[in-house]
């Protein structure tokens, strides 16, 4: 008799690890940043008026269109695009020093987005200022492109 058993919980932990534990496997982020909470675009829109707002992208997309009220702080990403990702390769000393500079009160809610769910600039700027001492994190993990597909304002060119 033939042992079906191991063959089938190795599939079941490698589909696990392909769809959980590497997101980048698909190109995608986590759905969730470990003390951050994750928001969609109309909880951003709604809290717009209370909380700061940061666009991790860089210049050229920000200046093309970007959220009402968004401040630009790049996070200048060379790390891999994946969770296991070396915060060392990334410039996180210049990304929180304008951080601390705009937003000193790490207190106060921040939402951090970048493009959507493929790009990473957002998660590690949340981690990063969740490892810095900010204490109320929010990551827009669907970013412009689920802001853009719910049609609501943008500014920029």
């Amino acid at each position: 008799m033939r042992n079906s058993a191991k063959p089938a919980a190795t599939l079941v932990f490698c589909f696990s690890v392909l769809t959980c534990g590497m997101c980048s496997a698909n190109g995608e982020v986590p759905p969730a940043l470990p003390g951050a909470t994750v928001v969609a675009a109309a909880q951003v829109r709604a809290m717009a008026d209370d909380a700061r707002i940061v666009d991790t992208r860089i210049l050229h997309d920000y200046l093309a269109g970007h959220l009402p009220a968004a401040l630009h702080i790049q996070y200048k990403e060379r790390s891999a695009r994946a969770l296991d990702f070396d915060p060392a390769q990334d410039d996180i000393p210049a990304f929180l020093a304008r951080l601390h500079k705009f937003f000193p009160d790490k207190q106060r809610s921040v939402v951090f987005y970048c493009n959507g769910v493929s790009c990473w600039k957002s998660y590690k700027g949340a981690r990063a200022a969740l490892q810095d001492g900010y204490r109320r994190a929010f990551w827009f993990r669907g970013g412009m492109a689920e802001w853009q597909a719910q049609r609501f304002e943008t500014v920029g060119e």
